[in-house]
Formats: C-alpha cells, structure tokens, sequence
C-alpha cells in the first residue's frame, strides 16, 4: 500500500497513483486545468471574492495568489 508507506515516511517527492483506466496521466492534468478555469475564472467568483477585502495587505495577498493561479492553469 502506498498510500502506508507514505503516511509512515513522508517526503515531498510524493507522487499519488490514479487508479485510472480511462485516461492517460496528461488528459488527467488537461481535466483539471479545465476545471480549475472554469471556477476561478467565473466573473461572479471573482467579483464576490474582491468585494471580500477589507484591506490592502489582504487585496496583494489575493491578487498575488491569483496571478500565480492563472500562471499554472493557462501554462
């Protein structure tokens, strides 16, 4: 088990196994692209998000996570 061995000796070099006989590792990161485009890049989300802020500290947080964001999911 795998999933034992990591939980005994943990290292960041973990990968998980998909137990997956319908798509290749590649359609599977494609998959979650899409998805994850399709949430965060909602207008309503976005929007109901920065309405969120109460101050400028919080508001470069934000937006630094979002850059880096978009950066991996349209890379």
């Amino acid at each position: 088990d795998f999933w034992l061995a990591f939980a005994k000796n943990p290292t960041e070099t973990f990968t998980p196994r998909y137990c997956n006989q319908f798509f290749s590792d590649e359609e599977l990161h494609v998959l979650l692209k899409q998805a994850y485009r399709s949430f965060y890049g909602r207008p309503s989300y976005i929007l109901r998000s920065t309405l969120k802020v109460r101050s400028m500290n919080e508001f470069i947080k934000k937006a630094s996570m979002g850059i880096k964001l978009l950066k991996s999911i349209y890379s």
